[in-house]
């Protein structure tokens, strides 16, 4: 009998110390460049991954690349055959100014200034010289963008009949986002509506490139002032073509797999106090390489992203919490009209299911089309799959997506192999 007991007790002693060891026990840690051997190791402890769809919404995902690639290079050879350098714009970059944005690059390749910098046949702005302003990374570059308070450019109307166009002034305004049409020569102003277009006369722009639409300014109690808004919103592009550049001769690496590490971990408790919120936390943390800000997946489905980490646990903002943010794209069927994808913000609406986000988009995308993370974030693996629009109306996107994992379940954290040092 006493013997029995004394069993019974060591037994429950070694599980104890098993239950108390196991998150302090360093997770199996693999190259993403692996990541779909390693995830299919363990599939099996996380019943919500559908490896089928994560292979195909991969491969789709870098067809869409692809196709935006040539997409924003399409009119580069109609425009001399300049050098042309093909840059993925970033998010969150510090010590921007107003109209200015980041994007990254090959090392290496240096911005001169004032490169033009094009999507398509559309001008969006030009490169800032290096060393030219606040101190970032060697591998950012800076674009100020048409609407900053720089710009000045000779533009005309597009297709105009006259057989010598008469061209006019544009003049860069941050607080507008547009740009003000200064007039040279003609007594009239352009019509409204009408699209314009860089003319003839400055070497360091080719001339035809898309600027805009004008659109007339109506102030009270003044003429109406003409402004030019830009064609292409560049912080919604992927990428980016910077004509002429000197010193790179291949594109910017987006960030891929091969940027990451796995860790494999397990839920160990979901919820949190505060009203809302919407969080779990798992039984791995900084002692395992956890930090702040890493995705987390189930399978190559994003369920949220650390949002702090101690030595033996972490805890994860879901993707339907309110504070939850990240930048998306729609993988759209292509049309044949070449259209450029749009990237913009999600944002979680504190839905417990994780199915409903608010969405900075000017248009929704259509119903049925699946939503993944966008280029652009160093700690966020580009192509997971945010989930399929259910409901799409101005501003909101109901997605599609699994449910949350439970207690117990297996999931993967994406650790960053090479953090930027801002």
């Amino acid at each position: 009998m006493k013997t029995g007991v004394a069993l019974s007790l060591m037994a429950a002693v070694a599980v104890a110390g098993l239950f108390w060891l196991s998150p302090r026990i360093h997770p199996f840690v693999l190259p993403a460049r692996h990541a779909d051997r390693y995830l299919a190791l363990f599939s099996a402890a996380s019943p919500g991954v559908d490896r089928d769809r994560d292979a195909r919404v991969r491969t789709r995902f870098e067809d869409v690349l692809r196709a935006e690639r040539e997409r924003v290079l399409s009119a580069v050879p109609a425009l001399g055959n300049p050098s042309a350098l093909l840059v993925t714009v970033r998010t969150g970059a510090p010590g921007l100014r107003p109209q200015e944005i980041a994007v990254d690059r090959p090392r290496g390749c240096r911005f001169a200034g004032n490169e033009p910098v094009v999507c398509g046949g559309a001008i969006v702005g030009f490169a800032r010289p290096d060393g030219d302003g606040p101190s970032l990374v060697p591998v950012l570059g800076r674009i100020r963008l048409l609407a900053n308070d720089e710009t000045r450019l000779c533009a005309e109307l597009e297709s105009s009949s006259s057989p010598s166009p008469t061209a006019f002034g544009l003049v860069g305004s941050s607080n507008d986002g547009a740009l003000l049409v200064r007039l040279v020569t003609e007594r009239e102003g352009p019509p409204d509506g009408a699209a314009v277009v860089t003319a003839p006369g400055d070497a360091s722009v080719p001339a035809g490139l898309r600027i805009g639409r004008i659109r007339a300014r109506r102030l009270e109690g003044r003429a109406p002032d003409l402004v030019v808004d830009p064609e292409v919103n560049a912080t919604r592009q992927l990428f980016l073509a910077v004509l002429n550049v000197r010193g790179g001769a291949t594109d910017a690496p987006a960030p891929g797999d091969e940027s990451f590490r796995l860790v494999e971990t397990r839920v160990i408790a979901t919820g949190d106090a505060a009203p809302g919120r919407v969080v779990f936390s798992l039984s791995h943390g900084s002692e395992s390489g956890i930090v702040p800000g890493c995705a987390v997946t189930r399978g190559r489905s994003l369920v949220g992203r650390v949002l702090r980490a101690g030595p033996h646990a972490s805890q994860v903002l879901a993707t339907g919490d309110p504070a939850f943010r990240v930048r998306a794209l729609a993988l759209a069927a292509d049309d044949g009209a070449g259209a450029m994808l749009r990237a913009f913000m999600l944002a979680g609406t504190s839905d417990a299911e994780g199915a409903h986000f608010r969405c900075d988009a000017a248009a929704s995308p259509a119903t049925g089309l699946e939503v993944v993370t966008a280029l652009g974030d160093d700690e966020l693996p580009a192509g997971l799959l945010v989930g399929e629009v259910a409901v799409a109306s101005l501003g909101s996107l109901v997605l599609r997506a699994g449910a949350y994992p439970s207690v117990g379940e297996g999931v993967t954290v994406w650790l960053p192999t090479a953090r930027r040092t801002r």
